[in-house]
């Protein structure tokens, strides 16, 4: 069952992280200051595409809101950190990530069968 305090906690915790001010979020969100401050304070029970759309502007995957916590260094939480990182990005941004990743992969294939 969702712990709604603590889903409230996380998201004021990540909102103050990037300074965004409570009636920013609120807006683009498209809810009221007052109802955001209900649900960081754990006192509403917002629906799920609210919650969505919040995550998604903090840059924070719905599994950690939930309180679903991966292990360090395990395939899930790698690939989650990652695409939460990826969210943050420009398309710009994302290329050249791209490109590093594609040279990387290239080289390091290239290694193992240098020293196989």
């Amino acid at each position: 069952m969702m712990n709604y305090e603590d889903l409230g906690h996380k998201l004021k915790v990540e909102r103050t992280k990037l300074k965004y001010k409570q009636d920013v979020v609120a807006n683009k969100v498209g809810v009221g200051q007052r109802y955001l401050s209900k649900i960081e304070h754990g006192l509403a029970r917002p629906e799920f595409e609210k919650v969505f759309k919040i995550a998604q502007m903090l840059g924070v995957s719905l599994d950690y809101l939930a309180g679903i916590e991966y292990k360090e260094n395990t395939p899930d939480y790698l690939t989650n950190s990652i695409n939460i990182r990826l969210q943050l990005l420009s398309q710009e941004e994302k290329a050249i990530l791209l490109e590093a990743v594609e040279y990387y992969i290239k080289n390091v294939k290239e290694k193992k069968k240098v020293s196989d």
